[in-house]
């Protein structure tokens, strides 16, 4: 059996610390060359994250149809993108479409109410998407300027989502005494 060099460990070594290039032997007795030998490993992936995001809390002083003004409630939350590259948000609802401009909030009893979703800029809240007409899910999409790479960079948030309720004006002035919910899940993909 042919025994290994042992020159082959040393060449590994040196090249694991050393950065020099390739030398030749001389003639002689013996002669010793060397090269660097270098691994590249696969690219860093792109990838995003939706960090700080909390549970929203409706009241009637929330109602788009008693003052379509009102800027409802706003869910600031941080997006992150390693790429610092545009990132395409989708928002869905669990509970669907209540009518043909929102969502709808449901109580045990099934009793509804509708509300609607835009994103902003926490920057400059520049509309970033909204709620279309019929859907459960619409998209928004956040420029590189908007999203921060890497979590140390949140601050209090870059991206808001803001909650409106839309209920009919038939709906009293107060809402009634029932606990309404829907989940709305955020869904982050790089562009």
């Amino acid at each position: 059996m042919k025994a290994r060099p042992v020159c082959v460990l040393a060449v590994c070594t040196a090249a694991t610390f050393s950065a020099q290039a390739a030398t030749q032997g001389t003639l002689g007795p013996t002669s010793t060359g060397s090269y660097l030998l270098t691994a590249t490993g696969p690219a860093i992936p792109r990838q995003v994250q939706v960090l700080n995001v909390s549970d929203v809390s409706l009241t009637n002083g929330t109602r788009a149809d008693t003052d379509p003004s009102t800027p409802g409630v706003t869910m600031r939350f941080c997006l992150i993108d390693t790429y610092s590259g545009t990132v395409q948000l989708q928002l869905s609802s669990s509970n669907g479409i209540f009518n043909p401009n929102g969502w709808r909030l449901q109580s045990s009893g099934g009793d509804l109410l509708s509300y609607g979703v835009s994103v902003t800029s926490a920057a400059d809240g520049s509309l970033l998407g909204s709620l279309p007409a019929l859907s459960s899910s619409f998209t928004a999409t956040v420029p590189p300027a908007v999203v921060v790479a890497n979590s140390g960079a949140c601050g209090v948030g870059n991206v808001k989502v803001n909650t409106v309720l839309i209920s009919p004006s038939t709906m009293p002035e107060t809402l009634p005494a029932r606990v309404y919910t829907d989940t709305i899940t955020i869904v982050a993909t790089p562009q």
